[in-house]
């Protein structure tokens, strides 16, 4: 009563039920009901898990980006590499040496440079250990204008030395004494052995006589030798240098006092290698290291003396940071989409367990609002019973996108800087999902209240709107970029990395979610226009209509009752499914709309995660796909002389002799004299190229040759077809039957391929170049070639093509595209425990009537099963479908390179699409036995006096 003696004021009533103890003991409530928080606690994790693996991503792309250019570098310098001129000399003038330390006696001028090389790089090497980041540095000393004096004949030699470089070779012969090491394929060609003569001459000064020591494996055969990889450009000759099988000068090991009293004279050179103290630097500690190498590169100038100008140096951390954080840059744009697409998805799982929480509340609800309480309180009430739950499925997103990331993304190693972000975006996406539980609980209560929504004539649930978010995926395929395409970084430091267009996520996406929901809007508004034959309690109905079913069926029959027993079995199982399929459909048809979400829910995860898994093997094998082709195989060895294939590569390699400037009217080719056969299963081909084979492209070579006939040979390009006659700077008669393809392997440049049989060749067959095709994993095959001890003269392979691009981010977003939407697929289970969850009392009394009435626990259980099965199912085949046709719509963006050959190789993931074929299947049954065991173990005269 107030002061007047009324009664209490409505203000009044609502203060007195705030402190009742529904909403005081409001945070504890869902203990009571554990279905209802895993629901909460799913949904939050959903909502927030997008949210909280964002900043982690990009921050473990850019680490995993600068990871790999250190893995395809020579680890002695990758830090910081330092070269100056090396001896007496400071000038290439042989005519007019000028000596940098002027000395009575050149004896007195080689001590002297000794002292000073030696001082300074013990100076360097202690300016670089106390500003941190970098190792030991390791100093090579070479002299590349070397000639040797065998015999009659004066041979161009790169001499030189290293610490311990006699541990890191392959010795055949010797050590014998002091003097040079000669590798085995000089040896062999000019008739050198242990303990002769080896002369150093020079275009002035005096001859150096010393002798060879021993005999080593060349290290052209051994390029993985990391202690000689900083001096690749010397021993294998420039990176283009190996397509073009240019010789290069064999590389002569000594000891630095013999270097010196040999070579120095002649003018040498000094490389000091910095390697990184740690080759899994994180790219946020770059700076400190890079800060570290210009202190080096500053230094060094002030120690050379009056050799001002001799010395230069290079790094390149500084453009492998620079190429990360571009690649992190450049990946940014498409994650966020994503990003914000799952984190949406999310927000409507969350809002769908906030109608939950109002189904399974009900009754205490509905008693709240009789004391005043409107929707907006009953709203708050569910924010404060749903927050211990949502907090719980946000901190195990938030660890949970942090362990995602870790274990399975690009690279393990994640910034402090990105963490913090990861749980600023995680609080926000908590704070969204609260507003969503508050809105979807007070709308849905609106109904246990007096509270009714007033419509006007428009009303946007009934308009397709669905068709707006088509159409704006059809505008950004219009406006967006086509292919996705390689730049430069501002400067060049950053070299080349992929851009992802944006075309190739958001389109797919926005296309995605509107066909879903249109497809769903559809079905719902079909499943509801059929008759379902059934009252209200479907599994009531199917048993009050079993009787009938069965009567009908008997007279329809006309079975006397021995006929009845004889059949009683093939009926009864025929009647059965006819049950399961009724009940299971009636109650597809009842939940329509329901049926529809959990449909979409199923398919948008399926359909993005098939998606992207097929856009990243696509591109990879793209990309493999143009190396390969470009090169011919995994690995083309060059040889000195012709050599069977080696035992140990099997039917994996097969000879090839390659002759260069070959012209067929006026076209440039190079001409390949293979066995068909064995090619065709060495060299790289992908039947998406000219959608056959290649030994159905090489079987014209395999057909028997008739004398006095042109050879059958296949070329690719512009050559015309039919009866050519070669021309290749010496006479010859050979003609060619040519057969014309648009691309065959090993087209290099302009020079397209022309392929024939090594009985084709004549006295052609002296001018062409050995070489071994190898296919295989390049580092393996490599490996094997360190033992064979081949007479190797150069060696291309596949990781040569793209070894100064990055092409990851690339597969980077659609790894996180695919890893976000496997994930996103507990949208699925989580929908699947709100609707067994939400149907359980209706499942549950429609079950005790049936049951009562004859219907079998394990009849029930299959109806359950079709119930369940058929929205998963459709998912199933929506999602499939929607991915194998955004991967063949969008397939021209997945070539990053499109000036080479193949364009792109389309690859499925066959894995992927069985995993979740088994994994919808596994997910139905359990969803139908967890329903089955819900219900079976109600009470009857509980359930009858409820329905009561």
């Amino acid at each position: 009563m107030d002061a007047m003696g009324g009664h209490p004021r409505k203000d009044d009533r609502v203060f007195r039920a705030w402190r009742m103890a529904p909403w005081v003991r409001a945070p504890f409530l869902l203990l009571r009901r554990p279905g209802v928080a895993t629901a909460l606690i799913a949904a939050a994790f959903v909502a927030a898990l997008p949210a909280a693996t964002a900043a982690p991503f990009l921050s473990s792309s850019a680490n995993a980006t600068l990871h790999t250019q250190i893995g395809l570098t020579c680890p002695a310098s990758v830090g910081d590499v330092v070269n100056y001129d090396l001896g007496i000399y400071g000038t290439d003038d042989y005519a007019n040496p000028a000596p940098i330390y002027p000395s009575p006696s050149p004896a007195a001028a080689l001590k002297a440079a000794l002292r000073a090389d030696d001082a300074r790089e013990t100076k360097i090497a202690k300016v670089a250990a106390s500003a941190g980041g970098l190792s030991a540095p390791q100093t090579v000393w070479h002299a590349t204008n070397s000639k040797a004096q065998i015999g009659q004949q004066s041979v161009a030699v790169t001499s030189m030395t290293l610490p311990d470089f006699a541990a890191h070779v392959h010795q055949i012969a010797g050590p014998s004494g002091p003097g040079v090491w000669i590798p085995d394929g000089f040896a062999n060609a000019y008739h050198v052995k242990v303990g002769d003569p080896f002369v150093y001459t020079s275009l002035w000064g005096p001859q150096t006589k010393l002798r060879v020591a021993a005999i080593y494996t060349d290290l052209r055969g051994d390029p993985n030798n990391p202690a000689f990889c900083s001096m690749h450009d010397l021993i294998f000759g420039p990176r283009g240098a190996q397509l073009a099988n240019s010789a290069t000068a064999p590389i002569v090991l000594m000891d630095r006092a013999t270097f010196l009293t040999g070579v120095v004279p002649y003018h040498g050179k000094a490389t000091i290698n910095f390697a990184l103290a740690d080759a899994k630097i994180p790219a946020e500690q770059t700076s400190h290291v890079i800060a570290t190498i210009k202190t080096v590169n500053r230094t060094f100038p002030t120690l050379m003396g009056p050799c001002q100008g001799c010395q230069s140096s290079a790094s390149q951390l500084t453009a492998f940071a620079t190429r990360s954080q571009l690649a992190r840059s450049g990946i940014k744009p498409t994650v966020l989409p994503i990003t914000g697409a799952g984190v949406l998805v999310g927000l409507v799982v969350v809002g769908a367990a906030a109608v939950f929480w109002v189904l399974r509340r009900r009754r205490e609800l509905t008693v709240l609002s009789a004391h005043g309480m409107g929707s907006a309180s009953l709203g708050v009430k569910a924010v404060l019973e749903a927050l211990p739950a949502l907090v719980t499925g946000a901190a195990l997103a938030w660890v949970g996108g942090w362990w995602l990331v870790h274990t399975a993304g690009p690279d393990p190693q994640i910034a402090r800087s990105a963490i913090m972000d990861s749980l600023r975006a995680t609080i926000v996406a908590l704070v969204a999902a609260i507003v969503v539980v508050g809105i979807a609980a007070a709308l849905r209560a609106r109904t246990l209240t007096d509270e009714r929504r007033i419509r006007h004539g428009f009303h946007l649930g009934r308009w397709p709107w669905e068709l707006l978010i088509i159409g704006g995926g059809v505008w950004a395929a219009i406006s967006f970029g086509s292919a996705t395409v390689t730049r430069d970084t501002p400067g060049g430091d950053g070299g080349l990395v992929v851009q992802v267009p944006p075309k190739l996520l958001i389109v797919p996406l926005l296309i995605t979610v509107g066909c879903l929901m249109l497809i769903g809007r559809l079905v719902t508004l079909t499943l509801r226009a059929r008759p379902t034959g059934g009252g209200r309690g479907s599994a009531g109905a199917a048993a009050r209509r079993a009787p009938e079913m069965d009567r009908a069926s008997g007279i329809a029959d006309n079975r006397s009752p021995a006929a009845g027993r004889h059949h009683g079995g093939g009926e009864r199982a025929r009647r059965t499914r006819s049950m399961i399929w009724y009940l299971g459909w009636h109650r597809v048809a009842r939940e329509a709309a329901v049926v529809a979400v959990l449909a979409g829910a199923t398919a948008l995860p399926i359909a993005l995660a098939t998606y992207g898994d097929a856009v990243t093997r696509s591109v990879q094998a793209t990309v493999d796909g143009e190396a390969k082709l470009l090169i011919g195989t995994d690995v083309v060895v060059g040889l000195k002389q012709t050599i069977p294939v080696p035992a140990a590569f099997g039917n994996d390699a097969t000879e090839v002799l390659r002759l260069t400037g070959v012209s067929i009217a006026g076209n440039n080719l190079n001409l390949y004299a293979v066995d068909p056969a064995q090619f065709s299963k060495v060299a790289f081909w992908n039947d998406q190229i000219d959608g056959r084979s290649l030994s159905s492209v090489l079987a014209p070579l395999s057909e028997p040759h008739r004398p006095g006939t042109p050879f059958p040979s296949v070329t690719s390009g512009n050559v015309p077809s039919g009866v050519q006659a070669p021309t290749w700077g010496f006479p010859t008669a050979t003609k060619y039957d040519l057969a014309t393809y648009e691309t065959l392997p090993a087209e290099q440049g302009s020079y397209k391929s022309l392929i024939v049989t090594k009985e084709s060749l004549g006295s052609e067959a002296s001018q062409a170049q050995p070489q071994m095709w190898i296919r295989g994993d390049p580092a393996a095959i490599r490996a094997k070639l360190a033992t064979l001890n081949l007479p190797v003269v150069s060696l291309s392979s596949v990781d040569d093509v793209y070894s100064g691009t990055v092409f990851q981010p690339l597969t980077y977003t659609f790894q996180y595209l695919t890893a976000l939407s496997i994930l996103t697929g507990v949208v699925t289970i989580v929908g699947l425990l709100l609707y067994v969850e939400a149907r359980a009392p209706g499942h549950r009394r429609g079950y005790v009537i049936a049951r009562r009435m004859g219907l079998r626990a394990r009849t029930h259980r299959s109806a359950l099963l079709v119930e369940l099965a058929v929205p998963l199912i459709a998912g199933l085949g929506l999602g499939l479908g929607l991915a194998m046709s955004l991967t063949y719509g969008f397939s021209a963006g997945f070539d990053v390179d499109p000036t080479l050959p193949p364009h792109t190789l389309i690859t499925l993931p066959a894995v992927v699409i069985i995993g979740i074929g088994v994994a919808v299947a596994v997910v139905a049954v359990l969803a139908s036995s967890f329903a089955q065991l819900r219900v079976g173990r109600a009470n009857p005269s509980e359930v009858l006096r409820d329905t009561v």
